[in-house]
């Protein structure tokens, strides 16, 4: 079956929000993500956040990578600032992955 990728993202700056989530395998892009509704329960635990997290998800054709392969997320922000996050196809037929990067939005280069 499809791979499937969900999660959240959370623009750190006020007033500014993740516009785009979108995906690539070993550096070929598979698609942008659906963003979804704003995420209270993560605001639970960031209360001094300077915005609400918002979710998204993203059906990849499982053909895209084999196993292993590097699956690349860009973030990019209404800011114009993007930044990267990094995880890998499973081998197994489902994966779980949660955590976050603590790591800012930058300018594409």
């Amino acid at each position: 079956g499809d791979l499937h990728c969900a999660g959240w993202v959370q623009e750190r700056s006020a007033g500014r929000r993740i516009k785009a989530v979108t995906a690539h395998i070993d550096g070929q892009r598979q698609g942008e993500a659906q963003l979804g509704g704003e995420r209270p329960d993560v605001a639970a635990h960031f209360p001094h956040a300077a915005n609400l997290a918002r979710d998204w998800n993203l059906r990849i054709p499982r053909s895209a990578g084999e196993p292993g392969a590097v699956i690349r997320l860009d973030l990019e922000s209404d800011s114009g600032l993007v930044t990267y996050a990094y995880g890998t196809v499973p081998t197994n037929p489902a994966i779980t992955y949660s955590g976050w990067s603590r790591r800012g939005l930058r300018e594409r280069g």
